[in-house]
């Protein structure tokens, strides 16, 4: 079980990857801070067995700074690439979500919010995209999971919102 550390911002993120037996896939996690006191923020299982099935991201409560999350889905296209066939990338059961866009006053940032609408409404993945440059989008997330090829975009979205407000995409 590989464990890689990156620093940002005087926080310590680690990345793991393992192999999950029970969802016959590759495991490719992220938490913030260092063992005993770290908090898993995402999780995307690369399905390595069944063709058919398309990856998926298990989401817990918590902030990421877009880069870092940027970051974290390249080693996930790395995995991929790896285990390269002809997954699918689409998910085979119905999906509702719901994605609305709107000024946040107090944190004068861009808000893009993606939402589950059934079985319950919640929100899964919020991009906050600031007035001010020195200040980067970040990305809140709810407790959830969704097809990673829905994650990929929401984040295409946030991209074109930072490029309306004409800030320059921080990997």
């Amino acid at each position: 079980m590989p464990i890689e550390q990156w620093d940002h911002d005087d926080l310590v993120y680690e990345h793991i990857l393992m192999y999950a037996l029970p969802d016959d896939a590759w495991s490719v996690e992220l938490y913030a801070g260092r063992i005993p006191d770290r908090r898993h923020l995402i999780t995307v299982l690369v399905h390595d067995e069944d063709p058919t099935r398309a990856n998926h991201v298990l989401l817990s409560r918590g902030e990421l700074p877009l880069p870092l999350l940027r970051r974290f889905l390249d080693v996930v296209e790395r995995e991929e690439s790896v285990r390269d066939g002809p997954w699918a990338t689409e998910p085979t059961e119905e999906r509702h979500y719901g994605f609305q866009t709107g000024y946040v006053l107090p944190h004068r940032a861009w808000s893009l919010e993606l939402a589950a609408i059934r079985p319950a409404l919640h929100t899964l993945v919020i991009a906050e995209v600031f007035d001010e440059e020195p200040r980067p989008t970040r990305v809140l997330f709810g407790d959830g999971e969704l097809p990673l090829a829905d994650l990929r975009r929401f984040l295409e979205s946030v991209d074109e919102e930072e490029q309306r407000r004409g800030f320059a995409r921080v990997s």
